[in-house]
């Protein structure tokens, strides 16, 4: 098909479009530009066009033959494995079925096929854009493409999942919500916006029946749909050329951009999108467009494109002001007074919008999500980015649309100054003397004010120049943090390349280096390197931060890891960039997690995908420790959000993303809400049994399967036998009885894994072994560490030796204080606290736990060591202690695992 041909067709369908022959008239005579040849063929077509539907009208016989035609699809019919179960939309060149499909699986889908006779190479194009258009993209707040193919005669058709929603401003008006909750939902519109701009794809046609609302349990999610005249920015969408031919104006007049009311459409990027998003927080707060309809339909297409290009649009606040009555029912709907409203819209929010409306698209926001920013500014009671324009810009924009009035008032004024100049000419000489005087006094005073401007500026440059650096320093340290959570360290190259090159401190590249190794690689490495740059500036938050971490779980002296955590806790108060504090709050997450979360939640205002991975990760950490669902489902849902943002290959966020939802699982007691994360989960967990060798994937899956799958849980263990977890291991398996693998790490070397030894050696004691036990704990006696000897006290207490545990713990405790460590009390200090007064009745025991216990994870050690007192001393009560320790679902504690074991082999419960 010729381009020509092209032409005539697209100016068919848009005139074909206006109903009104006057308006029909206006829009031939601006399309066909005079051409009079050009304009016969489109006025034949237009004569055909109104003759078919008169036949369709009067012909029933050539109806029902329609009806019957096999390239006619209706509801009944099947295409391939979907069933058409009945038209729910039509659009220019396509129509829109509910369908079925009918397998793999059975769901309702909507599909979407060219229309009879609409099968042009132009139109199949335009169709094929679509559809791949969508295909791009994978975003929940995008309608998803599930299949697609070609009809029996040969017309392509898709199918996308099936959106039941409303449109946006229609189910923000039905539910009264306030401007708050509307403004909400724009974010979530103006992400899905992005999604597609970073794939390449303008919508160009974003309007609120393009932007559904539907519910998923009982919350609102915003669903964008009809791509319909979407347009690929940097690349073809099909094989096609997919044109936007001249006379053709694609898209809604009341939602469209200027650029898009011009002829050709060929000068339409991304800030068109930019402009419809404006349109649309603008009728979602006034009820109207900045165009109003009425408006627009009385106005001729001419007037319709001059409007679009060149109407300046009131303020929002200035429209709701003007609205008369209609303000009461507008301010109800927005469940608000119609005075709070407008005061409500005055000032921020104006600007917000007008910045999005700008005519001209230089000064517009760069993208959606810059103009989501701004509203979550105005949200946070920030200060917005947007401003009103200034005085200059409104005389140049006043000129532009007056120019031949200000051309012939400028002429006379030119006339009267020279006029006044000529009568002014004799009083001027006469005081050209004086003048002069005062002329050399004040370049005097001009040259002082000048050498004092240039050393302002010289001193302001300077700051400028300081404060970008400082911008590009933190900027950098991010980018590190987030490259060292990837396993390909070539973007950790980068950033160590471009740090070095800054010559930024040179002891930030080990922390770069270990926390790679920390996450991604060996943890004996992380430490060696972290206390290489630890040696190196000792000074640095970070570093002691990460350092400190790195001994977490290591056979270390307990007290050298508290040593930099009193540090840390004694530098807090120093002023520090605020992504190293994050790095802070990251290395308190297993000793406070209260206070973890409060340091990482500044990273919810950046936008930093990483950064809100470890804040989910902490927050559902103290979640878990708190028993609190609510926090769960709050870290899920930042979790999700940067899930959005990130790549599928980032180990951190998968074993995060599975964390998280493990712990809203185990802190959830409604099946179906338990089954929805469950499915959710079980792909992660999929996709990370291939990755065993990294101990953070190991962990996490022997947690999840711990609560959701034994037998998975059991295939794990017989695939690696690691170092990691052992109290879970052996617990499980002294649980269902197979004594020799809960008694594995009998043998292994106590200098390296004296926890590993303690965990079989505990199972030895409980089993009756106590030769085997009691060589373990006189071994770990001699050369483990604080930490060690207090897990080894255990050991004494399966052993029913409460009396000897009892004097060993005050030896500890006494040695604590002793060394002066300022200790949080925790669970080990807890333990020792109970051990030492073992001797107590269990009224007296329980007291203490309540009195000193800070979380539900230590109420859960605490009843494990009440249950291990009630063994020795023989009391039935130790069966409610332990019961008490499953019960609390802190699945992340050894005696979490050997307390559901005691259960089962003790007192003969089934427990899972």
């Amino acid at each position: 098909m010729s381009e020509q041909q092209l032409d005539e067709e697209v100016v068919f369908h848009v005139a074909r479009e206006l109903t009104s022959s006057t308006k029909r008239a206006e829009y031939l005579d601006e399309a066909c530009a005079g051409d009079e040849g050009f304009r016969e063929r489109v006025e034949r077509l237009l004569e055909v066009h109104v003759n078919e539907l008169n036949l369709l009208v009067t012909n029933d016989a050539f109806s029902t033959t329609l009806e019957q035609s096999p390239v006619s699809e209706s509801a009944g019919q099947a295409i391939g494995r979907f069933k058409l179960l009945q038209e729910i939309g039509e659009g220019g060149f396509g129509v829109v079925f509910m369908a079925e499909q009918l397998r793999p699986v059975r769901r309702k889908v909507a599909l979407k096929v060219i229309k009879p006779g609409m099968d042009t190479k132009a139109v199949v194009a335009r169709f094929e854009a679509e559809r791949q258009a969508l295909a791009m993209m994978d975003h929940p707040n995008i309608a998803k493409v599930l299949d697609g193919g070609t009809t029996a005669s040969g017309r392509p058709y898709f199918v996308m999942e099936l959106v039941k929603g409303v449109p946006i401003n229609e189910f923000c008006d039905q539910n009264q919500l306030p401007p708050k909750e509307r403004l909400d939902l724009f974010v979530a519109v103006c992400q899905a916006v992005q999604h597609a701009h970073q794939k390449g794809i303008i919508h160009r046609d974003l309007k609120p029946s393009n932007i559904l609302v539907t519910l998923h349990d009982g919350e609102p999610v915003i669903k964008v749909i009809d791509f319909g005249i979407a347009k690929a920015i940097s690349h073809q969408l099909t094989e096609k050329t997919l044109f936007t031919a001249f006379g053709q104006m694609v898209g809604t007049p009341q939602y469209m951009s200027p650029e898009q009311a011009e002829m050709s459409g060929l000068d339409v990027d991304t800030r068109s999108d930019i402009y419809s998003l404006g349109v649309l927080l603008y009728e979602l707060l006034t009820g109207s467009t900045p165009l109003e309809t009425e408006r627009l339909r009385e106005a001729g297409y001419a007037e319709v494109q001059r409007l679009v290009k060149e109407s300046d649009p009131p303020k929002p606040s200035t429209r709701l002001s003007t609205s008369g009555d209609k303000l009461t029912v507008i301010a109800k709907h927005r469940s608000i007074s119609p005075e709070r409203l407008s005061a409500l819209i005055k000032g921020d929010l104006d600007w917000v919008v007008m910045k999005a409306l700008e005519k001209d698209r230089k000064r517009r926001y760069l993208t959606p999500v810059d103009l989501a920013e701004d509203v979550r500014r105005y949200l946070s009671n920030e200060p917005v980015e947007a401003y009103p324009p200034s005085p200059a810009y409104k005389l140049r924009k006043f000129v532009r649309r007056n120019r031949s009035v200000v051309v012939a008032g400028s002429s006379f004024v030119v006339v009267m100054l020279t006029a006044m100049m000529i009568s002014w000419w004799g009083w001027s000489t006469a005081v050209a003397a004086r003048e002069e005087a005062v002329a050399a006094q004040e370049e005097a005073v001009a040259a002082q004010k000048e050498a004092v401007a240039a050393l302002e500026a010289k001193e302001l440059a300077l700051a400028s120049e300081q404060e970008a650096l400082a911008d590009f320093r933190e900027k950098l340290f991010e980018d590190g943090i987030s490259a060292a959570f990837v396993v390909d360290n070539t973007e950790l190259n980068i950033v160590k390349e471009s740090w070095t090159s800054a010559g930024f401190e040179p002891e930030i590249i080990d922390l770069f280096e270990g926390f790679h190794e920390l996450f991604c690689g060996d943890p004996i490495k992380a430490e060696q390197i972290l206390k290489r740059g630890y040696e190196g500036n000792s000074e640095s938050r970070p570093i002691a931060a990460l350092y400190s971490m790195s001994l977490y779980g290591r056979n270390v002296d307990y007290g050298k890891r508290e040593a930099l955590q009193i540090k840390l806790r004694s530098m807090e108060s120093e002023k520090s960039v605020g992504i190293e504090n994050v790095l802070v709050g990251w290395s308190l997450l297993y000793q406070d997690s209260r206070k973890s979360t409060e340091l990482l939640k500044p990273v919810l205002d950046r936008r930093w995908p990483i950064g809100w991975v470890m804040y989910s990760h902490a927050l559902a950490l103290r979640a878990l420790g708190a028993r609190s669902f609510e926090m769960a489902e709050e870290a899920l849902k930042r979790m999700r959000e940067a899930e959005q943002l990130l790549a599928d290959d980032v180990p951190f966020a998968m074993t995060t993303g599975l964390w998280v939802r493990l712990v809203a699982y185990g802190l959830s007691d409604d099946p179906k809400y338990n089954a929805m994360i469950k499915a959710e989960s079980d792909p992660l967990a999929g996709r990370l049994r291939g990755r065993l060798d990294e101990w953070q994937c190991y962990n996490i899956l022997v947690h999840y399967f711990s609560l959701t799958d034994s037998r998975s849980l059991e295939q794990i263990y017989e695939t690696v036998v690691t170092n990691k977890l052992a109290g879970f291991r052996c617990g499980y398996f002294y649980r269902i009885g197979n004594d020799q693998e809960a008694l594995r790490y009998i043998d292994d070397n106590v200098e390296d894994h004296p926890s590993l030894r303690i965990a079989s050696a505990c199972v030895a004691a409980a089993l009756g072994q106590r030769e085997v036990a009691q060589h373990v704990l006189d071994q770990i006696k001699e050369m483990g560490t604080r930490k060690t000897q207090v897990g080894a006290l255990e050991i004494l207490l399966y052993l029913g030796e409460l009396k000897k545990a009892s004097e060993i713990a005050k030896t500890l405790k006494e040695q604590f204080v002793a060394e002066s460590f300022d200790l949080p009390l925790g669970a080990l200090m807890l333990r020792l606290e109970l051990i030492a007064n073992s001797h107590r009745s269990n009224e007296e025991l329980q007291q203490i736990l309540d009195e000193l216990s800070t979380s539900e994870i230590d109420q859960c050690w605490g009843h494990y060591m009440l249950g291990l007192f009630c063994l020795a001393k023989d009391d039935p009560v130790a069966k409610e202690h332990f019961e008490a320790v499953v019960e609390s679902n802190q699945f992340i504690c050894p005696p979490y695992e050997m307390a559901k074991g005691v259960l089962s082999r003790r007192f003969g419960l089934a427990v899972e």
